[in-house]
């Protein structure tokens, strides 16, 4: 219960900084804040559609543990997910699979495009550089 109490006092608190803002600066801050924090909701939805619709490919983060391909096909969206690995505290790390491990994991429409599904996601700045690392049987420009 005392959690409960702490959370409606801290809410309070809040609601009265934001309103003293609002007073201080201006009411349209009372359209701002919301509207920032829906677009920040909604911001991997929508960088997602439009990298599919223009680019016809998606590579990011999900969660704090995953990476996601997506394509366009003819008539349906493949996907596919690449687990990281939490190397530190809060930090993770993309271990890219040798060509006989991807042969197991990979879907059937990537199975002959690691190197290039790799690139992309590589390349679309969801992970450090230093963050991937690659196999000793990795080839680059192929």
């Amino acid at each position: 219960m005392k959690k409960f109490w702490s959370f409606i006092v801290g809410v309070y608190i809040i609601a009265v900084i934001v309103y003293g803002i609002g007073k201080l600066f201006s009411p349209w801050i009372f359209v701002g804040i919301p509207i920032t924090l829906i677009a920040l909701y909604f911001y991997n939805g929508i960088n997602r559609y439009f990298s599919l619709r223009h680019k016809g490919y998606f590579a990011g983060r999900l969660r704090g543990d995953l990476v996601v391909y997506e394509e366009r096909g003819n008539s349906e969206t493949h996907k596919m997910k690449m687990n990281l690995e939490n190397t530190e505290p809060g930090h993770y790390e993309l271990f890219i699979p040798t060509a006989q491990e991807w042969a197991v994991v990979a879907p059937e429409w990537a199975m002959t495009r690691r190197q290039e599904i790799i690139t992309r996601i590589a390349l679309s700045k969801c992970l450090k550089e230093s963050d991937v690392h690659y196999p000793k049987d990795w080839v680059e420009n192929a």
